[in-house]
């Protein structure tokens, strides 16, 4: 006997199941990276005004010293802040890609990715 729409539809949803949940915490975690270093390269970037910029003290040796080579300029800052909300973005389309299609080297090459974006965040310098 045929198997109906909602049949096959159920069947389908519950293969997706384990996919999406090997998936979910590595798409949250490049979300929430996206969200927040590219708040912050848009209000630099943007909307920041003299005095919130003057107080990031860009290109003093206090700040290169602690936060790394990013702190050089607004300039530098600003865009290694939106290369690396890119690079999220492209994280998270990349594991819900593999948890989609079920391939298991997109999600390996996503989770192996966000641990380098994380590493890079996390140690600048």
């Amino acid at each position: 006997m045929p198997m109906t729409n909602v049949e096959v539809a159920t069947r389908e949803s519950r293969s997706q199941m384990p996919w999406l949940l090997i998936a979910a915490p590595g798409i949250a975690v490049a979300l929430l990276g996206l969200a927040v270093i590219g708040y912050e390269a848009l209000y630099l970037g943007l909307f920041a005004g003299a005095d919130t910029v003057a107080s990031y003290h860009f290109g003093s040796e206090a700040m290169v010293g602690a936060g790394g080579w990013a702190y050089a300029s607004r300039r530098v800052y600003v865009v290694s802040s939106a290369a690396l909300a890119a690079a999220a973005a492209i994280l998270a389309m990349t594991i819900s890609h593999g948890a989609r299609r079920h391939h298991v080297r997109w999600l390996v090459a996503g989770y192996l990715g966000l641990a380098l974006w994380l590493a890079t965040v996390w140690y600048p310098s």
